[in-house]
């Protein structure tokens, strides 16, 4: 019976493992109807092994899919797929659209947007797309304040967790040129992120419409 318990457990753990899906696998869920960011999150954590599958997608007849494949072929390390992001900004696919401009701006700090604002956009990324290209990846993240909560001192932004935000990031927060203060985040979603003033690190109280981003160390 005693030799019996340990031959149990390594074929459970044998078992665990090969039920663990492949990176195709995963990337491939990318494409299906029901797909949310939470299929997200293990591509990201899979890094550049998941590069050659997510490039196969930004040939997929789906606008959305090809949006979701260039955020998470950005956060992998591929600074190119910020233009397959502007391209999409075209889409006729909303979602898609509204994807791709999210993406730019969190990871450019630019205006990117579709519709009536696509212009100055373009404006921009004439001036702006070598440096946003010759950039690491992830060296940093942009958004605004969406909200301030008095009572209890929580400050909620658009930086989300599906374009890297994080739990400790220490987070800048500007008013047009003048420092205000830091904000550590406490809680981050594919929607968005949550933190709290850090103690003495400026003069300013955060307002929603402020300026914030993160600075890779």
């Amino acid at each position: 019976m005693r030799r019996a318990v340990p031959t149990l457990l390594v074929t459970l753990a044998v078992a665990a493992l090969a039920a663990e899906p492949t990176v195709p696998e995963l990337v491939a869920r990318l494409r299906s109807e029901n797909a949310t960011y939470n299929d997200w999150v293990p591509i990201a954590e899979a890094g550049k092994a998941a590069i050659p599958e997510l490039r196969k997608l930004l040939a997929d007849p789906s606008d959305s899919v090809r949006a979701a494949a260039a955020v998470l072929l950005y956060r992998a390390g591929e600074a190119s797929a910020l233009d397959v992001l502007d391209k999409l900004l075209e889409s006729k696919d909303a979602a898609a659209a509204k994807e791709a401009a999210e993406a730019l701006a969190a990871f450019t700090g630019g205006p990117a947007a579709c519709g009536e604002a696509l212009a100055a956009w373009r404006a921009w990324w004439k001036t702006n797309r070598e440096k946003a290209l010759a950039a690491p990846p992830l060296g940093s993240l942009h958004g605004k304040i969406t909200g301030v909560d008095s009572h209890t001192g929580y400050v909620v932004m658009s930086l989300s967790a599906r374009h890297g935000a994080s739990r400790g990031m220490r987070i800048n927060v500007r008013r047009g040129s003048q420092f205000v203060c830091l904000i550590e985040l406490t809680f981050a979603s594919a929607k968005g992120s949550v933190g709290r003033l850090v103690a003495l690190s400026g003069r300013g109280t955060p307002q929603a419409g402020d300026t914030c981003f993160w600075m890779k160390p």
